[in-house]
């Protein structure tokens, strides 16, 4: 184990690797590698790995895996995976992922199968999205309230709805 920062703990094969984050927990084969994790609890194999994740709870197979949210919860295989948004709660298998890197999708809350997963470079924020599926054609809409299986699965830069 690599950990550069102080205070951090880390079990798994090559977890933390090259990591200058600081006082962290870090379980998994390669959790936390090549990032900046301080403050955070990251489990799971390739959990936030190739990102950051500061202040945040971050738990699944790949979850936040190249994306680096700060203040955020992610639970669920490849929860927030290539997202930078900060301040997100996501629970549930790819919510609040992306398939580019880079999308900011941020203040949001989102439970359920894929609730904001999109295709392209999203930069939503302050949407509550809840549901299978739930929100993701969304991109740059924002303050939306989305509940149900497929709710706003049409939208995609509207606001307020």
């Amino acid at each position: 184990m690599n950990i550069g920062g102080s205070n951090s703990l880390g079990i798994g094969h090559s977890v933390g690797a090259n990591n200058s984050g600081a006082e962290a927990v870090i379980i998994g084969n390669a959790a936390g590698q090549f990032g900046t994790t301080t403050e955070s609890v990251l489990v799971g194999n390739w959990t936030a790995r190739s990102a950051g994740g500061n202040y945040s709870v971050i738990m699944g197979h790949r979850a936040n895996q190249g994306g680096a949210p700060h203040n955020s919860v992610h639970i669920g295989h490849s929860s927030g995976r290539k997202n930078d948004g900060d301040s997100n709660v996501a629970v549930g298998y790819q919510t609040i992922s992306e398939t580019t890197t880079g999308s900011t999708i941020s203040n949001s809350v989102a439970v359920g199968y894929q609730a904001l997963k999109g295709t392209t470079t999203s930069t939503a924020s302050g949407v509550v999205a809840v549901g299978y599926q739930a929100g993701t054609a969304l991109t740059t809409g924002g303050s939306n309230i989305l509940i149900g299986y497929q709710a706003g699965s049409t939208l995609t830069t509207e606001s307020n709805k």
